[in-house]
């Protein structure tokens, strides 16, 4: 299952840089909906997140949601990647750009996701950073048990 959870993390992470008619298109027989995100409170060169959807009939077993961060594309993409000094929070340090990224998706938004599906966050390169960090602190505000329970994860 977990080489299977990389493909489609793959093609999520694809999709993020597609337009959404695209998107649909290359997602068709794989994910179930296919959801092109850009928060009201980001400006459009703040990137884009993508979600992904898979339902699974059975009754034993979660349904899984993609939540890939598109990569560098823009100039403003650029200028995340070169922003290189550190923002600390209470636990960690981490890389101005790539931190300010992350936070595109909110702490409530994916705390609703992780009640009714597992989570996968992706992306490729700068989406990757920003995935990875968002996981990380996500890992550091959510329940100990969300971490256990395998619901949220980075690929």
């Amino acid at each position: 299952a977990r080489t299977q959870q990389v493909a489609f993390a793959a093609l999520a992470s694809k999709l993020a840089y597609s337009t959404p008619e695209i998107a649909r298109r290359m997602a068709d027989g794989v994910f179930d909906e296919v959801v092109m995100a850009r928060p009201d409170d980001h400006p459009a060169s703040a990137g884009r997140v993508v979600l992904c959807y898979r339902h699974f009939p059975e009754k034993d077993k979660d349904d899984e949601v993609y939540v890939a961060f598109r990569g560098s594309v823009t100039v403003d993409d650029v200028i995340a990647d070169i922003t290189a000094p550190i923002t600390t929070t209470a636990c960690y340090g981490v890389h101005a750009g790539f931190h300010q990224r992350a936070r595109i998706i909110g702490a409530t938004l994916l705390d609703e996701l992780t009640k009714r599906y597992n989570v996968i966050l992706c992306g490729h390169s700068l989406g990757g950073a920003a995935a990875a960090v968002r996981t990380l602190s996500l890992l550091i505000e959510f329940p100990p048990a969300l971490c256990f329970e395998g619901r949220l994860r980075c690929i």
